[in-house]
């Protein structure tokens, strides 16, 4: 065997290849990836994490997409190196017959529609017809092109993102001058817009995906565009992403509209569907399951759903972050912070993206960084990991409050994330490829953790650097802000989606309930367990207030609650229970409100038969008066409030607008009416309590001017009669 083998391969340098072959390398590169995907499979070989020759596994059996860059360059120096040699050797290469066109023009006697999921179309040519031309796009074509728009973070940053390089983007503005410019994202959602107007519809509740028959897509929306041209019918987006369902109900998402900023109010769809409360959507989501959010922007991952988009985009950069690692061939640990208050859940998250994405290979092993005494119990926590690493398993590690101790012990953290190993007693071992998870115990977010850094102080900076806290977060390749049930800022409008995600999570592992079948949870206890203002342990506080109710079954009743004491360790006892008495509370002052109902339309109608004191008044005018006070709860529902005795976080109101105010009043007469038909009351022109006759048993709009403002004088008198009981009243998010 010769061992001085010196390569000499054939000095290819010179060749400088046209821009069309420079084109074609990328295709040869992945095809020359296919080919020896397809050869290996064949030989038996499967994806592993590892490359394991015994077993026949190979990390690199993935799409080329999800090669890492490293991986993809050696296919592609291999490619543009066989041209070149091709080329090198006196020989050519042409296409043989031009190409076919990568977009499809469908022309109409007065329309044209344009779709493309490969190209862009000509700009000299689409001027000429863009007025009367209907533009159907893959988004893909936008990002090839140069837009940046993202990939499986959130709906609402992908649609904003591309509204605004829509707008801004002097490669893509001309596009503009279509009339309608549909563009979609796979078969999973598409942005349509209407010169200044566009929404975004979504097939499913899911991510973005990759796959799409973008043919039939176009064949579906041939089937409507003349009629949406002409105006006769409005598009309709979910036949052509694939739902064929007549029934199927299309909601259109607005997308506010962007200037100079691509975000600037951080749109999230679940702060305002078609004006419905985020409370309310809570509120159903508890008691009916899953399907309430079908359609909705959503994560699942195992036991892990959201629909908040600030931990949808958290936890969608993590699992990029996981699905890069695990593809690659770094061997260096994936480092990960991860902060939220106590209670909030840290750890778990990043556990159910981590066993979903491998699953039966990720095993999960945490240590609390606290009840470290030396770094010999730290050298221990290290080959626990690495024994869990040779044994074929992906290793998840929790250091849960790392920060404690006055960060002492992020130094020895360093080398272990930049060079993947660790020292003990007897030396220096390579750790292995893992996740390694910061959990924070002192700070509640990632931006209080770093807050030294950019202190006024300089001996705060000073002591931040000296504890080499700038050298732990270079190391990071990935932080999340977990947020938990307790509201963040007054800006954070969707806590109460995030209690409602894990108190139905609880009623389906406790309960033993099926996904979509309905709670029998009291809808009292559901109002304090959503509208609390703060669980003092996040969701250990909720779990424990579950944990401690007396639940029968599947029923959870108001006398099945904790005492006193016990609810006191989670909430705030005495508000919590208010709320959950909030109707026998307002019942309890019915008579009282209903006297001075009566008094103050005494004062206001000092000519009226009865204009006389309570207790002199008939038992069916008491009665109509006892009505109005009991019927305060539905007055507050219809103009969009609610009552409480000052337990929830939301201000109080004031005064009712002019709308507001018209509805209280149009319920209070029906209301009426309805008492008095249900006691054998009819219409006549004059009043008879012997006929039982009354001549305003009739509709709003027939009731003389005088008689209108007597129902809305009781509109106008709900906040000041429930505040003298010492009731308040405030809008519901």
């Amino acid at each position: 065997m010769k061992i001085n083998y010196v390569p000499q391969p054939l000095d290819t340098s010179k060749v400088s290849l046209p821009s069309e072959l420079m084109e074609m390398t990328e295709l040869f590169a992945k095809n020359t990836h296919e080919v020896w995907a397809q050869q290996r499979i064949a030989e038996g070989w499967r994806y592993g994490a590892e490359r394991n020759d015994r077993e026949k596994l190979h990390p690199g059996l993935v799409p080329y997409e999800d090669l890492s860059e490293n991986e993809k360059e050696y296919d592609r120096r291999t490619a543009t190196e066989a041209i070149r040699f091709i080329v090198t050797c006196g020989y050519g290469i042409n296409r043989a017959e031009p190409p076919e066109p990568d977009f499809h023009v469908i022309e109409n006697e007065n329309y044209i529609l344009w779709t493309s999921n490969k190209e862009l179309p000509p700009e000299e040519y689409f001027d000429q017809v863009s007025g009367n031309c209907f533009l159907m796009l893959d988004a893909n074509v936008l990002r090839r092109s140069g837009a940046m728009i993202s990939t499986r973070v959130s709906w609402e940053r992908s649609a904003t993102e591309l509204v605004w390089q829509l707008q801004n983007n002097p490669a893509l503005s001309y596009l503009n001058k279509a009339s309608h410019i549909l563009i979609t994202f796979a078969q999973d959602g598409a942005v349509y817009i209407q010169r200044e107007k566009a929404v975004l519809v979504l097939a499913h509740g899911g991510a973005e995906g990759d796959a799409s028959d973008f043919t039939a897509m176009t064949e579906a929306l041939t089937l409507q565009f003349v009629d949406v041209m002409t105006g006769k019918n409005k598009l309709r987006i979910l036949p052509i992403l694939g739902n064929t369902d007549e029934n199927a109900v299309e909601t259109a998402f607005k997308i506010p509209s962007v200037q100079n900023d691509i975000d600037p109010d951080f749109w999230c769809i679940t702060n305002n569907i078609n004006n419905k409360r985020i409370f309310d959507l809570a509120f159903e989501y508890v008691q009916k399951g899953s399907k309430v959010i079908g359609g909705l922007p959503q994560l699942s991952f195992g036991n892990l759903t959201t629909i908040d988009r600030q931990e949808i985009e958290a936890y969608q950069n993590i699992r990029n972050l996981i699905l890069g690692y695990i593809h690659s061939d770094n061997v260096r640990p994936l480092s990960i912070a991860v902060f939220g208050a106590p209670g909030s859940g840290k750890s778990f998250g990043v556990t159910e993206i981590a066993k979903n994405i491998l699953p039966g290979k990720v095993e999960k092993v945490e240590f609390n960084v606290s009840q470290f005494t030396d770094n010999a119990e730290l050298g221990a926590a290290f080959q626990k990991v690495r024994d869990i690493t040779l044994s074929g398993k992906l290793p998840l590690v929790f250091f849960d409050e790392f920060d404690s101790d006055k960060l002492r012990w992020l130094k020895s953290f360093l080398m272990p994330m930049q060079d993947g190993k660790f020292k003990d007693e007897s030396g220096e071992h390579p750790l292995g490829k893992c996740i390694l998870v910061f959990a924070g115990g002192t700070s509640a977010n990632f931006e209080q953790f770093t807050r030294p850094m950019t202190s006024e102080n300089a001996e705060e900076q000073k002591t931040f650097r000296d504890l080499k806290v700038p050298d732990f977060i270079s190391r990071l390749r990935g932080t999340i802000n977990v947020l938990g049930p307790n509201q963040q800022s007054e800006n954070d409008k969707n806590y109460m989606l995030r209690r409602a995600l894990l108190l139905r999570s609880l009623c389906e592992r406790k309960m033993k309930l099926k996904k979509d079948k309905e709670t029998q949870i009291n809808e009292n206890i559901l109002w304090a367990m959503l509208l609390i203002p703060t669980y003092k342990y996040g969701a250990r506080s909720m779990e424990s207030i579950f944990d401690m109710s007396c639940i029968n079954g599947q029923q959870w009743e108001a006398a099945d609650l904790p005492f006193h004491s016990q609810l006191s360790l989670h909430v705030d006892a005495d508000a919590f229970i208010r709320l959950v008495l909030r109707n026998v509370i307002l019942n309890s002052y019915k008579e009282k409100l209903a006297i001075a109902i009566h008094e103050d339309f005494c004062l206001k109608n000092p000519d009226s038969d009865n204009n006389i004191p309570w207790t002199a008044l008939p038992e069916d005018v008491k009665d109509s008066n006892r009505d109005q006070a009991h019927c305060f709860g539905e007055y507050l529902t219809v103009a969009g409030y609610d009552f409480d005795s000052g337990d929830t976080p939301f201000p109080s109101i004031k005064k009712f607008t002019g709308d507001e105010l018209l509805k209280i009043a149009r319920l209070s007469h029906e209301i009426w009416i309805k008492s008095k038909t249900d006691a054998g009351w009819i219409h006549g022109n004059v009043k008879n309590a012997v006929n039982k006759t009354h001549p305003l048993l009739t509709e709003w709009e027939q009731l003389p001017e005088e008689e209108k403002l007597k129902d809305l004088d009781i509109a106008e008198n709900i906040i000041p009669l429930m505040e003298s009981v010492g009731l308040r009243i405030y809008r519901v998010i």
